[in-house]
């Protein structure tokens, strides 16, 4: 075969390979987030499934048994406190509606408590003429039309949540039986030693941990200080919006403002005006913004990264494929300074500046 032949058959060769590679990503990219909630669970229970096989359990069994412990402890606790809160939210609605007014009523009532509360500051600046209860009257088919798209994708989002968490669980089980198998064939493909593949994935489960626990920690304490708000406001059903707020609070973008702000809506519409601005303000104040601070600071203190580089890898990660991008954005921040020190070690050692390192067995 001549010189061009083979140019072209290398050619087409790449062309095909990229396309093939890039025809799977498109195809995968629709399960980022069940994938990568798979590697979190899995690198979370490993050491649990590593006991598991010490104590002479198959893979299987064992592998089963972790994610059932991941359903006992997040899974199912989480679907009942949603499920709980939706329903006190549910009853409540339907007690004001029951009780109080019609509907049209209850968005007249809310619109005037709004009004006499807040229309001293509108006239202070000016803003004479600004009624919440006229914008309301105006555009409430509006407003309705409006509202009814926004829950139907709230639904829909629920029912790909839990088809989510289904295939994550389902991966997970077989990240963890045949996990081992895949460590040798990405050692062979990384272009470093082995011992720096194996240390860039230890990073990876490192900061995996420490971004999963800085969550949890942190969510617990915004959810905290938001039921002591419910607690002493009186509003009904108190511990279980505290647990949904909590659980919300895992959400980068969702989070706490989803409940104290429709508590604070319903304090308003019940005639309790100051329990309400106390509400609204202690959420505003506290509780959204103490983890911008707590958590950078947890994860960057234990997954060894700067305060400001967690707090922007958070948030991008979270702005490029949602949710799960809490966990995926530390973990690839994590992955470029690991390769980033490579590079380095092998420009020192290209310049004649640093020791060589002796190579692996």
């Amino acid at each position: 075969m001549t010189d061009i032949g083979k140019d072209s058959s290398r050619l087409i060769f790449w062309g095909v390979f990229v396309l093939i590679m890039v025809l799977v990503a498109v195809m995968l990219y629709p399960f980022v987030p069940a994938i990568s909630w798979a590697a979190v669970f899995a690198v979370l229970t490993a050491p649990l499934y590593q006991r598991f096989l010490s104590m002479g359990w198959k893979p299987a069994i064992a592998a089963l048994a972790c994610v059932g412990v991941v359903s006992a402890v997040f899974v199912v606790p989480i679907g009942t406190g949603v499920a709980i809160a939706g329903a006190q939210l549910t009853g409540q609605v339907q007690e004001l509606v029951q009780t109080k007014a019609t509907g049209p009523e209850i968005e007249d009532r809310l619109a005037a408590e709004v009004d006499r509360v807040f229309q001293p500051l509108l006239d202070s600046v000016g803003a004479n003429n600004v009624k919440v209860s006229k914008l309301i009257t105006e555009n409430r088919n509006d407003l309705g039309q409006r509202l009814a798209p926004a829950l139907t994708n709230g639904f829909r989002s629920v029912a790909v949540g839990a088809l989510t968490i289904v295939i994550a669980l389902l991966t997970m089980f077989f990240m963890l039986t045949d996990g081992k198998k895949l460590l040798a064939p990405v050692c062979e493909m990384m272009p470093i030693p082995q011992d720096e593949t194996v240390a860039i994935i230890n990073r990876i489960g490192q900061t995996i941990r420490s971004v999963f626990y800085g969550v949890i920690a942190v969510s617990v304490i915004q959810g905290l200080l938001a039921g002591l708000a419910y607690f002493v406001a009186g509003v009904p059903g108190a511990l279980p919006l505290m647990f949904l707020t909590m659980f919300l609070c895992t959400i980068p973008l969702l989070g706490a403002p989803f409940i104290y702000v429709p508590v604070s809506l319903y304090l308003l519409a019940t005639g309790n005006v100051p329990q309400a601005i106390g509400v609204a303000l202690w959420g505003f104040i506290v509780v959204s913004n103490i983890d911008n601070i707590l958590r950078p600071l947890y994860i960057g203190q234990n997954a060894k990264l700067h305060y400001m580089a967690v707090f922007f890898s958070l948030l991008g990660g979270v702005l490029l494929i949602g949710p799960i991008g809490i966990m995926v954005g530390p973990v690839i921040l994590t992955v470029a300074l690991a390769l980033l020190d490579v590079v380095r070690t092998r420009r020192r050692l290209l310049d004649g500046t640093g020791d060589p390192e002796p190579e692996p067995a």
